[in-house]
């Protein structure tokens, strides 16, 4: 959104008409805006979006014609214009030459002409000082690295002026002295109301920008709002109460219709969205539970409050991470043990991996932090309370060690959807918990072996949203009948239901909290003209969630919430540990763990490349390091599922399919030489495995890898390989098998490349963007290539501390 700004200016600069021969132009009107939040990296990907250096020049040209003093009216040289005019009509130096050594006698088309980003200057509003002056990157890279502008950044005088508020200055003090320190005057305000920056102000956001808006009034007057939000509920509270309150207004009952929505993804500013007639979704059902999950969530609430309100933060946050586990937890199709061995054996049994991947499952840390804080104000004014909720809290962790609500409400759901539906997927929130899904069903005791027989057909498919998107981008969304949403936080309930095509039929888990919030955002939805084509999927979501909790409450409850809980709203359970190990890494070496400034900690080895980040860099921000090289306060891009969300609607980097395909070939080959019928092959490879001293898998497991007839028939764009989960698993079935183990590895490569649901993720999927991020291009790159940098400057966090683990050989 801080492309809204620039834009803005420069449509002012050009509105007047030239006259007088098409020369002189009448005065531009000055644009000064708050932004909040701000940090230095917002826009920074706007250098990707060039102006035309001719327009830019005759503009500005035309501009300073005012000033000659044969005219009989001229411009004051006061204004401020004259500086800034005249620092713009230098563009017409832009050569595309570089004044740095790397880039010597080569003309980059970037710096022919000004990116949007550096034809407004930019200031902190804390300090005033000018984080980014006109035409910075090519006062900094180019020939015009020697010329002075004068006052033109002065934020007391300049015409055009962004003042950055950042976030952490929104304590009352700190934010009251930098508004009183911003020269006006201001002419609009800009709030960026995304989830992303609203998280960042934690559970007060609306008081703090009810704050903000107040403090404006009282130091600058009433100025014009423009806030931009990705959350339905958050829209309608802006829309509906604060900013009328601002305006003086009464409080709206519905959104008004200048509150208008855009569809454009990151990297599509100036491209109009395709549009599409959604298919699918025809009948949608819901089914819910309450119990404990929910008794917990609302004893945590209360408390979290009461923390708010004693201005105890870290109890807040220690609370918050523990309504976090709660939920996370209950989600599970099998208990939290279970989970636990099912990590502890994927990623080689490693025990710190495991113990970082199973943290955001531990119930008992976060109240541990609670109980143990020394001086807390909460644990003394409300230690009985907290009490209760430990106690609860026991009895909770009991029960989701074995088996978790969600656990029995997706078997029961399975159980009738096999009846009806011959092709089913289940989508769960994370890779980790549907791997761990499709493990814990088919070794399911009662539905186990009906589970394995459909896995093997291709008759049931258990995903995350990204491979229920894949699924449907390709042809294959033809033979999916129903889909299963288990626990989908509710931002991802209404991305699921927004996309162009789903199966006929959808069915809904959640608890009842969770359903009520998804429920409220798909009537809000449907009710906004822009939303008109989504709008009867959208009611009949919104239906079902109402039916559900009426069916539990026994009388109809209104869908509409009085408070948003965002800890909820958004995809929980993102990824704190980004594991860039390989199956081949020797464990006799270090291993080196990266903590950043925003908790995210990522294993690597010494020769492991990463991708950093140089805001200064005269093209291309991003470059490599290896870990063994990078340092404390290094700016790191952190790849992870949080990036990939995004990044793969930009760019899709698959690892090409066809090797799996040669792979299920060479087993196909390889089989037909066993005597007897799948069993009867299946049984002589046990017997090989085991003479070599190996334990074999076990008899279900086999005839999964070796029915390969069924997945060569399936389209090489979507087919899934089946073959062993571990490399020592691997090794021994292809043996069996006559393969050697060079070729053996090679397949595993690929394997592991287009398994969209391994544990061991992060390792390919950063090589894949890390290739396409640090490649030389200059700033002009392909339109996706460009989208996805300016995506990444989202991800950049910056290293707080490295910690080098010597691993015993």
């Amino acid at each position: 959104m801080s492309v809204i700004y620039p834009l803005a200016c420069l449509a002012l600069m050009l509105a007047p008409e030239p006259q007088e021969n098409g020369q002189r132009r009448d005065p531009p009107a000055r644009f000064r805006i708050l932004y909040f939040p701000w940090n230095t990296r917002t826009g920074t990907g706007l250098q990707t979006v060039l102006v035309d250096r001719d327009t830019i020049y005759r503009a500005n040209a035309g501009h300073l014609h005012r000033y000659r003093p044969d005219l009989p009216i001229s411009s004051s040289r006061t204004d401020g214009w004259e500086a800034f005019h005249q620092a713009l009509i230098r563009v017409k130096d832009l050569s595309g030459e570089v004044k740095h050594k790397g880039y010597k006698h080569r003309k980059l088309p970037e710096y022919q002409h000004p990116c949007l980003m550096e034809i407004v200057p930019q200031c902190s509003a804390d300090n005033l000082e000018v984080a980014r002056p006109i035409l910075h990157r090519a006062r900094t890279h180019t020939v015009l690295n020697k010329i002075r502008l004068g006052n033109v950044d002065d934020p007391a005088s300049a015409p055009f002026m962004l003042f950055g508020l950042h976030r952490d200055e929104s304590e009352k003090t700190q934010l009251r002295t930098a508004l009183e320190r911003t020269p006006p005057p201001l002419h609009a305000v800009v709030l960026d109301a995304r989830h992303r920056s609203i998280d960042a102000l934690g559970a007060e956001w609306y008081a703090s920008l009810e704050f903000i808006l107040a403090e404006l009034r009282n130091i600058h007057g009433t100025l014009p709002v423009l806030a931009v939000t990705d959350e339905p509920y958050i829209q309608h509270i802006l829309a509906t109460t604060l900013l009328p309150a601002h305006h003086g207004i009464p409080r709206l009952e519905s959104v008004p219709t200048f509150a208008r929505h855009s569809s454009r993804r990151p990297g599509a500013l100036f491209e109009d969205p395709p549009s599409f007639v959604p298919s699918g979704a025809q009948a949608i059902q819901s089914s819910s539970f309450d119990g404990t999950t929910l008794k917990l969530i609302s004893q945590i609430r209360t408390l979290r409050k009461k923390a708010r309100d004693l201005r105890d933060f870290e109890a807040d946050l220690a609370l918050r991470d523990l309504q976090r586990a709660v939920r996370r937890c209950s989600r599970l199709s099998s208990g939290v043990e279970n989970l636990s061995e099912f990590v502890y054996q994927e990623i080689d049994r490693d025990d710190d991996i495991t113990h970082d991947l199973m943290a955001p499952y531990d119930v008992r840390a976060p109240i541990r932090r609670l109980t143990s804080s020394i001086g807390s104000a909460l644990q003394l004014t409300m230690h009985e309370s907290i009490g209760a909720l430990d106690e609860r809290l026991h009895a909770f962790s009991q029960e989701v060690r074995e088996s978790p609500p969600m656990a029995r409400l997706l078997r029961d759901t399975l159980k009738r959807t096999f009846a009806k539906s011959a092709n089913t997927i289940v989508v769960l929130p994370i890779p980790m918990e549907a791997a761990h899904a499709q493990k814990a069903l088919s070794d399911d005791l009662v539905m186990g072996a009906e589970v394995r027989n459909l896995i093997s057909e291709a008759k049931l498919q258990f995903f995350d949203i990204r491979g229920l998107q894949a699924e449907l981008e390709a042809d294959s969304a033809r033979r999916i009948q129903t889909a299963i949403l288990v626990a989908p936080p509710p931002s991802l309930a209404l991305e699921v239901m927004a996309l162009p095509t789903l199966p006929e039929h959808l069915i809904l888990l959640a608890d009842m909290d969770h359903l009520r919030q998804i429920g409220d955002g798909a009537m809000r939805l449907s009710k906004l003209r822009e939303f008109e084509s989504l709008a009867a999927r959208f009611g009949r979501l919104g239906r079902a969630a109402a039916e559900e909790i009426q069916r539990h409450q026994g009388h109809p409850v209104p869908l509409h919430l009085d408070e948003l809980d965002l800890d909820d709203y958004v995809p929980s359970a993102r990824e704190r540990t980004i594991n860039l190990l390989s199956a081949e890494d020797d464990r006799g070496g270090p291993l080196i763990e990266l903590r950043t400034n925003q908790g995210v900690r990522i294993h690597a080895r010494p020769k492991t490349k990463l991708v950093l980040f140089d805001r200064e860099a005269p093209t291309n921000p991003f470059y490599e390091k290896e870990a063994q090289q990078v340092k404390q306060g290094d700016h790191l891009c952190v790849i992870g599922e949080q990036f990939e969300d995004m990044a793969r609607t930009l760019i899709d980097l698959r690892v090409p399919a066809e090797e799996v395909r040669a792979y299920h070939e060479e087993v196909r080959q390889r089989i037909s030489a066993l005597s007897g019928g799948l069993s009867e092959k299946a049984r002589a490879i046990y017997e090989r495995i085991q003479k070599v001293g190996q334990q074999p898998p076990s008899h279900d497991r086999l005839i999964d890898w070796i029915r390969v007839d069924a997945y060569l028939s399936e389209d090489v764009r979507t087919v899934r390989p089946h073959a062993p989960w571990r490399i020592e698993d691997f090794l021994a079935f292809t043996r069996a098998l006559g393969i050697s183990e060079t070729r053996a590895r090679r397949y595993w490569s690929s394997i592991q490349g287009t398994r969209s649901r391994r544990l061991s993720v992060g390792l390919l999927r950063h090589e894949a963007y890390r290739t396409v991020l640090v490649k030389p291009y200059s700033v002009v790159v392909p339109t996706e290539v460009g989208a996805l940098r300016a995506f990444a400057e989202q991800h950049v966090d910056e290293i707080a501390n490295i910690i080098v683990k010597e691993i015993p050989s």
